[in-house]
């Protein structure tokens, strides 16, 4: 059996990843950035990408490669460019250099433009950030290994009630459990597709049974305006006492529909998305209801 490699196993897709290859008897390794916060059933190393070169790990011949850091108010775009571009480094020299047979990057469809349109994985790109500019560079680096099936799967907001980062659907889920209105910016009519990470992690293991490489959009397919999340939210949240609200502020983003055209992903892959956004807002409800509790 292939020996895996995940980088970023602490992260939300490198959580899933990892749980989903140790529930279905793959041999792998998990890469960690610090100790895991909870005891791990599956081996693992800690180890600094964007410091410490990747060695003296022996026989790997798939890397699942999720590790980057993530803009926030803590991390800069900038920061982020310059992390990144050194873990994307050590992961490119250490394929090169141990003959890795393939190499599943995950990206993002950051690297688009917000628009009306359909974006299939041959549209323009639009690179507005650095964060978004070196998944652009990792992806070239990456396609110019030699004898390395490469696959760069191109992620629009993966989503887990474990999530750290404060994105719409995290506060709009807490503000509803704690009866604070959700409020909205510009007309509501800004769209996301929100794909759960068990959804996510079922593809990278399709993926990595696969002969495919190349681009891959990865997303659910049913995009949701932020009213009609709103809505669902508070529909969904027990004794809910929250309202839907304007902050009547302009919305930057009131352009993106996120009309991803996942139909290559399903086709080549036999991949269908089976947790609907409904079960995914109420798993997360009921986790938080617990944790209130």
């Amino acid at each position: 059996m292939n020996t895996i490699l995940v980088t970023g196993a602490g992260g939300l897709i490198g959580k899933a990843v990892c749980l989903f290859l140790y529930n279905n008897g793959f041999n792998f390794m998990a890469v960690y950035h610090k100790e895991p916060e909870q005891k791990v059933l599956w081996a693992y190393i800690v180890l600094d990408l964007a410091t410490t070169k990747l060695r003296n790990i022996h026989e790997i011949d798939i890397i699942i490669h999720c590790a980057a850091l993530i803009p926030s108010i803590e991390n800069s775009f900038e920061r982020c460019f310059e992390i990144n571009t050194k873990i994307n480094k050590n992961i490119y020299e250490f394929a090169q250099t141990n003959s890795i047979k393939k190499l599943i990057f995950i990206s993002s469809t950051n690297v688009y433009d917000m628009t009306t349109q359909v974006i299939d994985e041959g549209s323009p790109l639009c690179i507005t950030n650095l964060y978004a500019q070196e998944k652009i560079n990792a992806e070239k680096m990456f396609f110019t290994l030699n004898n390395t099936e490469v696959i760069c799967l191109r992620v629009n907001a993966p989503y887990h009630f474990s999530t750290k980062y404060n994105t719409v659907l995290k506060i709009f889920i807490e503000n509803a459990c704690k009866n604070i209105d959700l409020v909205y910016h510009g007309s509501g009519e800004r769209r996301q597709d929100f794909i759960h990470v068990n959804d996510l992690a079922t593809i990278i293991v399709k993926v990595l049974l696969s002969n495919y490489t190349g681009i891959y959009n990865v997303a659910h397919g049913k995009p949701i305006t932020m009213k009609e999340l709103g809505t669902k939210i508070i529909e969904l949240t027990p004794s809910c006492k929250s309202s839907l609200q304007s902050s009547s502020q302009a919305d930057s983003q009131e352009n993106n529909k996120a009309n991803f055209d996942i139909s290559k992903l399903k086709k080549d892959f036999d991949w269908q998305p089976s947790v609907t956004l409904e079960n995914g807002i109420k798993e997360w409800i009921s986790f938080l209801m617990t944790k209130y509790e």
